[in-house]
C-alpha cells in the first residue's frame, strides 16, 4: 500500500444520505419524475461490477432512494 496512488473517492467522509432529502410534496415530486434516477444508478451498478469496484459503497447509498429521489441524491 505504500506505492498506491492516492485518489478521490465517488463519496467523501461526512457525507450523508436520507429520507429528509426526500421530496415532500406533490410539486418537488413531479420535477423528480422528470430525471432518469433509476437509469442512472442502474448504469452506475454496471459499471462498479465491470470496472470500477471503488463505485460501490456510492452506488449502494444511492440506491436506497430509487423510490423516492431527492435532488441533494
Amino acid at each position: 500500500m505504500h506505492n498506491c496512488s492516492p485518489g478521490q473517492v465517488p463519496m467523501s467522509k461526512g457525507d450523508k444520505l436520507n429520507k429528509s432529502q426526500c421530496p415532500k410534496n406533490d410539486i418537488e415530486k413531479e420535477d423528480m419524475k422528470s430525471k432518469p434516477y433509476s437509469r442512472l444508478v442502474g448504469s452506475l451498478m454496471y459499471a462498479q461490477v465491470c470496472t470500477r469496484p471503488d463505485l460501490a459503497f456510492a452506488v449502494s447509498m444511492l440506491a436506497r432512494f430509487q423510490s423516492n429521489p431527492g435532488h441533494e441524491h
